[in-house]
């Protein structure tokens, strides 16, 4: 929980700390393959990521996701949710290729595991779609934007913070092909949306 405060509040050494502290206790007293030992792995290497640091994250989740294959199968949602986690952390190392893979299996996973409208794989779907639309991909990304916010709006509501994320995604996909009338569009939409949730005063209706 500590860990996790540190990490919300950006103090990433002092989470890092309470991380490496808490995988050698679990590893001592669960061993290297117990779950409450992976999931801090990978709590671990996600921070390692938000970092941007020339770590061993991606290494450190490979190793989770390999464990979790042989545990659980390659198709069981513990193993999907590490396979979409070195998706991203692949996608900020700009291993575009080898992100792409994992988000496309952890997504067809999610897909057969939880339904195509499941909000986890519509996040998942938002994860490919982010990726694209960072290398300019802005066509691509706007056909899954549109099928994530459609799934949004009908499984968590027009002013749900994911709902108004993605329209703030389409805005920037639209803006990237010059489709600036339908860009301001999105992007009032989400706007409104969050001073409506938040209030006008709060940062992110700024």
């Amino acid at each position: 929980l500590l860990a996790s405060t540190y990490k919300e509040q950006s103090r990433y050494a002092d989470a890092e700390t309470m991380y490496d502290r808490l995988l050698q206790y679990n590893v001592r007293q669960l061993g290297r393959d117990h779950p409450d030992t992976l999931e801090t792995m990978v709590d671990l290497a996600m921070l390692k990521y938000e970092q941007q640091a020339n770590s061993n994250g991606a290494q450190l989740c490979d190793g989770v996701l390999q464990v979790r294959e042989r545990q659980f199968g390659r198709d069981h949602l513990e193993t999907m949710q590490t396979v979409k986690s070195l998706g991203i952390i692949y996608d900020g190392q700009g291993r575009h290729q080898e992100a792409e893979d994992y988000y496309q299996r952890a997504l067809k996973g999610y897909e057969r595991l939880l339904g195509r409208e499941h909000p986890e794989t519509l996040r998942s779907v938002g994860s490919l779609a982010a990726m694209y639309q960072n290398q300019g991909h802005y066509q691509e990304a706007e056909e899954l934007f549109r099928r994530v916010l459609e799934g949004f709006e009908r499984q968590l509501g027009h002013d749900h913070p994911d709902t108004l994320r993605t329209f703030e995604n389409l805005a920037i996909s639209y803006h990237g092909q010059g489709r600036y009338k339908e860009a301001e569009e999105y992007g009032e939409r989400a706007l409104r949306g969050r001073e409506t949730r938040l209030g006008r005063e709060h940062p992110e209706a700024l």
